[in-house]
């Protein structure tokens, strides 16, 4: 598990990338502010094997069932962004045991309370 402050811009890339993720696979990330903001999500680039190969975001500090907000697999389009309102979320990578594929590049940054982007 890794767990990152994001109070400037943050890169958070699959394994390998930008070469392909090898099979059988679990990542996590926990991703914290210090301050009381929303996280900004852009996605440079994403692609996994199949829908059996995805990343899941939650809000809060607790990788929970309960907390999921979104799955994402097989392909978004380059700059798609979202915008997840938590102060604390986690996002897990997981693959299953055949097949792989480039996976993915995503620039994490935090929204404060005024609305202005910090660092991108």
């Amino acid at each position: 598990m890794h767990n990152i402050t994001v109070d400037k811009g943050y890169d958070v890339l699959s394994p390998n990338y930008p070469l392909h993720y090898p099979p059988n696979q679990h990542y996590t990330w926990r991703l914290y502010s210090s301050a009381d903001t929303s996280f900004v999500i852009t996605f440079l680039s994403f692609v996994t094997h199949n829908e059996n190969d995805f990343l899941t975001v939650g809000k809060g500090y607790e990788v929970e069932a309960d907390n999921l907000m979104y799955t994402f697999s097989s392909w978004i389009q380059s700059g798609f962004v979202g915008v997840f309102e938590a102060s604390a979320m986690w996002m897990e990578f997981q693959t299953d045991t055949v097949g792989s594929a480039p996976g993915f590049k995503l620039r994490i940054d935090r929204i404060g309370e005024k609305g202005e982007l910090h660092d991108m």
